[in-house]
């Protein structure tokens, strides 16, 4: 079985997946010289779409340990104070104190893409990451002298061996499937419209949320900072609405303004997303691991989506770690999916609640909103 790789190496991890928490397995596997090969579909680092934005305190310290933390801090928007309002009247303000010892804020908003960029260009700098874009994976196979990955490239098929598998290759992971593992949950009633935009604003370091605001009454508008001059707002949207139609620039900028008023703005990417709130039935097969996205997924609403997911990125990697380096027998390795299976139950137990506040199904739960 422990054939070499195209490449005539023997990396001992194959990860699937160039997103954030496949970087960060990597480079964190790197720190204990441990080899792999990173296989991405997409054709760049990063897919430049607006998706999670906010890092918690203890993630901060876990990217300063991959080596990108000073650009976040430095670069990022930590909000101070959070307001929320019920159609047009204020009835709820958070206040964080100000920054005290501690070496870093209790979060700070920054760009997911941006993180993707750092991170691959970090796991690249450790000599010890083959990063192979343009891979589909096709099929693979494990025994228990290690597992063998079946992937089509620009060069036509190719195969790549290492000791285990970690597929971080997000909600509609391929290696899931051919596990045979179920994603079993529930998808909720929010969908949103998101935009990213430039624009000088005079409340800088505010996180505002409007239920049934005037200027929109059909659902909720959420508004934050996200660097120095870049803001996003979501939108809740129906179900059934027109993504494209939604998104068209004019549009999306006239929307902007019904919430900011007069200010000249920049838009510089919108999407829809829907929210789920769904977990793998088991993390784990033989020798293949999920993390992130593959093995879990909630909605945005607690910032505990790509956050949990750096969380199962540093469980595996260091217990990998030891096992591959014979510091830890491979039993250490059952210890991932209790660890991180008992996480990720309690993190769906909190934004499910959250968005069965946030977007009720039904009038019994818009009247107890």
């Amino acid at each position: 079985m422990a054939l070499p790789d195209s490449s005539g190496s023997f990396p001992h991890v194959v990860i699937v997946g160039a997103g954030p928490v496949g970087m960060a397995t990597a480079i964190l596997l790197a720190r204990q010289n441990v080899r792999s090969v990173v296989l991405e579909r997409r054709d760049q680092p990063s897919c430049r779409q607006s998706r999670a934005v906010t890092v918690q305190r203890d993630i901060l310290a876990l990217y300063d340990r991959l080596g990108v933390a000073d650009e976040i801090v430095n670069d990022g928007m930590s909000w101070s104070l959070g307001r929320t309002y019920y159609g047009d009247k204020e009835i709820l303000q958070l206040r964080f104190p100000p920054h005290g010892e501690e070496i870093y804020p209790p979060f700070v908003n920054f760009p997911q893409f941006r993180i993707e960029e750092m991170l691959y260009d970090a796991a690249l700098a450790t000599g010890l990451v083959d990063i192979r874009l343009e891979r589909t994976v096709t099929a693979f196979e494990q025994d228990d002298s290690g597992v063998r990955v079946m992937a089509d490239g620009p060069e036509g098929p190719e195969t790549h061996t290492g000791a285990y598998l970690i597929a971080a290759d997000g909600i509609g992971s391929g290696v899931r499937r051919r596990l045979g593992i179920t994603f079993d949950g529930w998808q909720t009633k929010g969908r949103f419209l998101v935009a990213d935009f430039e624009a000088e604003l005079p409340f800088r370091r505010e996180r505002r949320l409007w239920f049934n605001p005037p200027f929109y009454p059909e659902g909720i508008v959420l508004m934050h900072g996200v660097s120095r001059r870049l803001w996003r707002l979501d939108w809740q949207i129906p179900l059934d609405a027109d993504a494209d139609a939604l998104t068209e620039t004019e549009r999306v900028r006239a929307r902007i303004a019904t919430v900011i008023g007069d200010h000249p703005v920049k838009v510089v990417r919108s999407n829809t997303y829907t929210f789920q709130q769904c977990r793998a039935s088991a993390f784990r097969s033989g020798r293949a691991f999920l993390v992130g996205d593959a093995a879990h997924v909630v909605s945005p609403f607690g910032a505990r989506g790509m956050n949990s997911g750096m969380e199962d990125a540093e469980n595996l990697a260091w217990k990998l770690g030891l096992v591959l380096n014979g510091k830890a027998g491979p039993a250490l390795l059952d210890s991932y999916e209790t660890e991180r299976a008992a996480a990720a139950d309690h993190n769906l137990e909190l934004t499910g609640a959250s968005m069965k506040f946030m977007t009720p199904d039904g009038e019994p739960g818009r009247r107890a909103r």
